[in-house]
């Protein structure tokens, strides 16, 4: 079918197989109305079977006879369907009739396509136009839910149903064919165009792309991290690294696998690398933001010390007030109770008050951090190296003292917006009374 031809189909469906194995071989279509089912079938693990033709916009006949304009290639029909030979149940040359009864039946109300979202580029190929430029093809049909829509770039799903003026399928269609005499005018072949056609982005199929119904390009892939964000990541425990070419490969066939997994026996913390594709570049940049604000990592680095004055001169009020108040116990100071103490003088204390601002700075930053989607492994990698690395010998206090503080103070936002009573931690720390408190806070 050349590229500004249209087969229409007026009673009944098109079932199109490309089973034959010579070089050329399989489906190639253009503009395509079909009253019922669209089925295209085709076969192989690595053979583009199935070819559609793209083009630039241009004028059709309406059925007052006024030419309007078509943006591009159309598949239309009650429902357009993609299987292939190596997924599941699919149609043959034996069984291909959605007639019930028919002892060449096939349920393609059950099965409405056998091919994963990801496979698209295996088994689809939009050719250009005349002028080199490939253009979007739109599938518009009136299934309101398929999971077995593929996804390649220029390949956009419409809803059929929203068209202006659709008056359901008996107008748009085939005229009066299912209800009566089929009509002697040609009008119902000529206004089979989606023209207005409303993208599918609130279905099943999420993954079907929101596009305008003009011709645009689909997204490209994301940009691999940059050299640079991937050196702050660093320095934050996490390990970014590049794709592999297998992994670029799955990503540009929009299915892809990224290997998490170290290779050696006994990995080490910097061996749980992040393939750059797994995290999104704006989450990564806001965090790198957060964390340079807070003197995780940049030139703010230097402002900790006066974080770090804070902390102990707090502490040390703090640990004289409970040991006055314990008469001498020796039970120690746990963060639970440093905590509670900072919220008390909170208003009062200058040094309490720059600790829990900071405190509350850095939960809201690791917060961002786990919501990154890395793997626990590779969470507490990062947390490791905030606590144990940088915060360590920038605040020269205990990390699993700081954490529980970090902790108590995250729990306490938390309850704090559900209105919920918070139960106060029975955790311990390493802080014992003033005189020890050197172990924990210098």
């Amino acid at each position: 079918v050349q590229p500004f031809e249209r087969v229409a189909v007026r009673i009944g469906s098109l079932v199109a197989i490309a089973d034959g194995t010579a070089a050329g071989d399989g489906i190639t279509l253009s503009n395509t109305s079909v009253a019922n089912n669209l089925v295209l079938v085709g076969t192989g693990l690595s053979l583009s079977t199935i070819t559609l033709r793209s083009r630039a916009a241009a004028n059709v006949i309406d059925p007052t006879g006024a030419p309007v304009p078509d943006n591009g290639t159309d598949l239309i029909a009650g429902a357009v369907l993609f299987f292939n030979n190596s997924f599941g149940n699919f149609p043959t040359r034996t069984l291909y009739s959605s007639k019930a009864g028919d002892p060449a039946f096939f349920d393609f109300k059950l099965n409405k396509g056998n091919i994963p979202p990801g496979f698209g580029p295996l088994f689809f190929t939009i050719l250009p136009d005349a002028t080199a430029v490939k253009r979007n093809v739109f599938v518009a049909d009136l299934v309101t839910t398929n999971s077995f829509r593929p996804i390649l770039p220029n390949l956009a799903y419409l809803d059929l149903s929203t068209v202006p003026g659709f008056a359901g399928f008996r107008d748009a269609f085939i005229g009066e064919a299912a209800f009566g005499p089929i009509p002697t005018t040609d009008a119902a072949l000529r206004s089979l165009v989606s023209t207005g056609a409303g993208p599918r982005n609130t279905l099943e199929q999420a993954f079907t792309p929101n596009v305008p119904r003009s011709a645009t390009d689909a997204s490209p892939p994301e940009a691999d991290l940059a050299a640079a964000v991937r050196e702050q990541l660093q320095a934050l425990g996490i390990y970014a690294r590049a794709l592999t070419p297998d992994e670029r490969l799955a990503r540009e066939r929009l299915a892809a696998i990224f290997v998490t997994v170290p290779a050696r026996i006994q990995p080490s913390e910097s061996d749980y690398q992040v393939a750059d594709a797994r995290v999104e570049d704006r989450a990564v940049r806001d965090v790198i933001r957060n964390a340079t604000e807070i003197g995780l990592i940049g030139e703010n680095q230097s402002k900790l010390g006066d974080i770090a004055d804070s902390l102990k001169n707090s502490y040390d009020k703090c640990s004289n007030d409970i040991y006055r108040i314990k008469k001498g116990n020796d039970g120690g100071v746990r963060a639970a109770d440093y905590f509670v103490w900072l919220k008390d003088h909170e208003s009062a204390d200058d040094d309490a008050k720059r600790v829990l601002n900071y405190v509350r700075a850095l939960s809201a930053t690791l917060l961002k951090i786990s919501r990154l989607g890395l793997t626990n492994r590779e969470l507490e990698g990062s947390l490791a190296q905030i606590y144990g690395s940088i915060l360590r010998a920038r605040l020269n206090v205990d990390p699993e003292f700081f954490r529980e503080l970090v902790k108590n103070v995250s729990d306490s936002q938390v309850a704090s917006k559900s209105k919920a009573p918070k139960r106060r931690s029975e955790q311990t720390s390493g802080l014992e009374k003033p005189a020890a408190a050197a172990s924990t806070i210098n």
